[in-house]
């Protein structure tokens, strides 16, 4: 018998970092649709998006990566001295 909201045939260690890349995937999604990337313009006869360019994506991804990589760093070390230092 399947609990509905699982995943059935996947295994509980993969549920979580599955929900995880699927939300931020949701969220790009969303991003794109909202602010499009499918919307062109042409100059001429060679078509330009103007949308959010996937670079822009990208970076965005990496800041938010380095500033979970900070807050994770602080956690640890609260965690180990209950001290929050910035040393």
């Amino acid at each position: 018998m399947t609990v509905p909201g699982r995943l059935p045939g996947v295994p509980a260690v993969l549920r979580r970092p599955l929900r995880a890349v699927a939300g931020a995937a949701a969220l790009v999604a969303a991003d794109e649709l909202i602010f499009g990337r499918a919307r062109t313009t042409h100059l001429g006869f060679v078509p330009v998006p103007t949308g959010i360019p996937l670079g822009i994506i990208a970076n965005g991804m990496v800041i938010g990566t380095l500033y979970a990589l900070v807050a994770l760093g602080l956690i640890l070390v609260y965690r180990a001295d209950r001290l929050i230092s910035f040393a």
